[in-house]
């Protein structure tokens, strides 16, 4: 039991790196808004990024159904955070994993789309 839970465990963190490597690439070579959506804990998360010569110059998040002080506090700060890294790969809101996780994606889909 032990032996698969460190399997999970580290395949969850390959896969991260992955993501956080492809989505690093993805932003060095884009100029442009976009918008992407994921799913919170409630609806979906919709956020805008605006990328200039590879640096997250803007970043906005909605989720108008999200809890309000659970989900709204990921959303009113997650995307001042992605701006001041430059980075989505930023951290979640404790008590809010669901919408921290939903940001997260709909960010790696509007660096995408930008």
């Amino acid at each position: 039991m032990k032996k698969r839970n460190i399997f999970f465990l580290l395949s969850a963190i390959i896969i991260v790196a992955i993501m956080t490597v492809s989505s690093q690439e993805a932003l060095n070579a884009k100029t442009g808004t976009g918008k992407g959506d994921g799913f919170g804990g409630k609806d979906a998360i919709t956020v805008t990024l605006t990328v200039s010569g590879g640096k997250i110059t803007a970043a906005t998040a909605e989720g108008p159904k999200e809890t309000d002080g659970i989900g709204s506090k990921a959303i009113a700060q997650m995307p001042g955070d992605m701006v001041a890294k430059n980075s989505i790969n930023v951290d979640g809101v404790t008590g809010a994993t669901l919408s921290s996780t939903g940001i997260k994606q709909a960010a790696e889909r509007a660096i995408i789309a930008a």
